[in-house]
């Protein structure tokens, strides 16, 4: 029953901040341009991936399931 309410809670959760994204880009889009936030969102998504592969490795509970 916990993780069924976890998943919608984690379903609804993506559901607002992806609209909250969306009305983000619209307001956005034409005060800074199409080529700088899509440079800068890309160098933040690199950032969090490297960051996000830094943290499962030198954490104690590896959870790293492909190894």
């Amino acid at each position: 029953m916990v993780q069924w309410i976890n998943t919608l809670y984690n379903l609804f959760a993506d559901g607002v901040f992806e609209i909250a994204s969306y009305a983000f880009c619209i307001l956005v889009m034409d005060r800074i341009g199409r080529k700088f936030m899509l440079c800068f969102m890309f160098l933040l998504a690199g950032i969090g991936l490297l960051a996000s592969a830094i943290v499962n490795e030198y954490s104690g509970d590896n959870q790293c399931r492909f190894k």
